[in-house]
């Protein structure tokens, strides 16, 4: 795979990632508890679910939509991620929930 990754590399990627190559920023750490998001739920989202859309924000960093399981499917889980090349890992940057209204409107 190149560094300039496309939407096809990233969606491989994400079928193929072990738990223990998903690494969370410091920014993560502090805002989760804030938005009501547990490590869990975004790991699990990763691992598991399917992504109902994908954005590229620059080479290697993509904005992911998963459902959202703990809200009634009111919001999306917006999880930003960028890949770490070298190592082969998934670094999320952040996270949020979004209102399901924006991806479908």
């Amino acid at each position: 795979m190149s560094e300039d990754w496309d939407i096809y590399e990233i969606l491989s990627f994400l079928k193929d990632i072990r738990e223990d190559k998903i690494v969370f920023t410091g920014h993560v750490k502090e805002k989760i508890e804030d938005r009501g998001i547990s490590y869990d739920t975004i790991v699990n989202s990763i691992l598991n679910e399917t992504p109902l859309a994908i954005s590229k924000q620059n080479f290697s960093k993509f904005k992911v939509k998963y459902p959202f399981k703990n809200n009634e499917s009111r919001y999306d889980l917006v999880v930003v991620v960028a890949v770490e090349h070298v190592t082969k890992s998934l670094k999320v940057i952040t996270t949020y929930k979004e209102n399901v209204k924006k991806r479908v409107r």
